[in-house]
Order: structure tokens, then sequence, then C-alpha cells
């Protein structure tokens, strides 16, 4: 069985054609580090940003941490989620989530 051939198409002809002006358009990526994880990581229980303004996890009630060969920075309400690795570490200065509470 063979596959069909793939079409390509370019969108900015079409959307230039409609008069939609791409120079003010700005595209959305996924946030990614080296690895392809998403920058965001998987520690936090909420986004960052989406708690309470000026307050970071750092000032958490939730913010633990967990000693090994060397300390790592969690989120309590992940617990469930930790790994030994760093893709559920969180980062005191990091925005506060929704979940935030004072510590």
């Amino acid at each position: 069985m063979t596959a069909a051939p793939r079409t390509v198409v370019r969108l900015a002809p079409i959307l230039a054609a409609l008069g939609v002006d791409l120079s003010r358009q700005r595209l959305a990526r996924p946030r990614t580090g080296a690895r392809g994880v998403k920058a965001i990581g998987r520690g936090y229980p909420a986004p960052p940003g989406t708690g309470p303004a000026r307050e970071t996890c750092k000032s958490c009630h939730h913010l633990t941490r967990k000693r090994m060969a060397g300390t790592y920075l969690k989120c309590e309400l992940m617990r469930h989620a930790w790994t030994g690795g760093h893709g559920t570490d969180v980062k005191a200065g990091s925005p506060a989530c929704r979940l935030w509470e004072r510590a």
C-alpha cells in the first residue's frame, strides 16, 4: 500500500489575500527547554503567575525542600508526581500559582 503524497499549504499567501496583516500577529509557540520539556515544568500544581500579584513560590506554604544528594525545591501539592529528576522541581522565584497560601 502506498501513502498518498502530502500537500504542503503555505498559509501566509492565503492570509495576505484575505487582508490579514501578518506583521502584527504574534504566533504562539509552546515554551520548551533543552530536552523538549516544557520550560514551565511539571512540578507546579497550577500555571505560575495565576496567583496573587507580587507573591512567589518562595513565600508559599507548600514549598518543600527535598534533601537527597542535594537539596531540591518541590511543591508539596505535587508530591504524587515527584520524580528523581529535575522535571518536578520548582523555582523559588517563580510567580505564585492560584493555589498559593501564605507560609
